[in-house]
């Protein structure tokens, strides 16, 4: 199995991904290339097929065959769904370190109030070092990742499991706001409706698969 970090955008080419060398797939050979701006739903019939679908994508290497292409860098982000922001100035956090462009105090205010998360630069201005695990609870870290997300505008963002920490609607409307900012994301997890969604990857028994379009 191996991961190419060349590519603009994410695809998998016949990836088998297996638990242990000679154990049965997680994954049988899912061939899909995800498209700009696309909202993509993968449904699990284990939990296991989701956390290796994300840990293989984002580098880690399990036994198996076949391939990954995906960006580098600020091109792809990824939020587990067991996440920990380290000491860090909100500056640190939302500002990517390789920006093109200075973003101002002011634009991040209006991300923070848009994320629900207004309180922090009045409390914690923007270069004061923060211990976000005693300042901010698990879903406000969550949505903190994810307004940095916006600020970044990487090619497509994975996420883990997300709406069990920061809830469906919320989550619905990110990933809208996600679309519109030409960001593609693949949300490997449960929905309310799948029809918030462009396109539904179903991971079956045996590592079956299937591509298709919300009914």
């Amino acid at each position: 199995m191996s991961c190419d970090q060349s590519g603009e955008v994410l695809s998998y080419e016949k990836l088998t991904i297996r638990p242990e060398p000679g154990g049965s797939p997680l994954l049988r050979e899912p061939t899909v290339t995800i498209p700009p701006r696309t909202r993509v739903l993968v449904t699990c019939l284990r939990e296991e097929q989701g956390s290796a679908f994300f840990r293989a994508t984002a580098g880690v290497t399990y036994s198996g065959s076949g391939g990954i292409l995906r960006s580098a860098g600020n091109g792809i982000r990824f939020l587990p769904q067991q996440s920990y922001l380290p000491p860090s100035t909100l500056r640190q956090v939302i500002v990517p370190p390789t920006a093109s462009e200075e973003i101002p105090n002011e634009r991040i205010s209006m991300l923070l109030a848009e994320f629900g998360l207004d309180r922090i630069s009045r409390a914690e201005g923007f270069q004061q070092e923060v211990e976000w695990h005693t300042f901010l609870t698990q879903r406000e870290q969550h949505l903190l990742m994810l307004a940095s997300v916006c600020a970044a505008k990487p090619r497509v963002v994975l996420l883990e499991r997300t709406e069990v920490v920061v809830g469906w609607d919320p989550l619905f409307r990110i990933i809208t706001r996600f679309a519109d900012d030409g960001i593609a994301c693949v949300h490997i997890g449960s929905a309310a409706s799948i029809s918030a969604y462009d396109a539904i990857l179903d991971l079956g028994d045996n590592g079956a698969w299937q591509w298709r379009k919300p009914a």
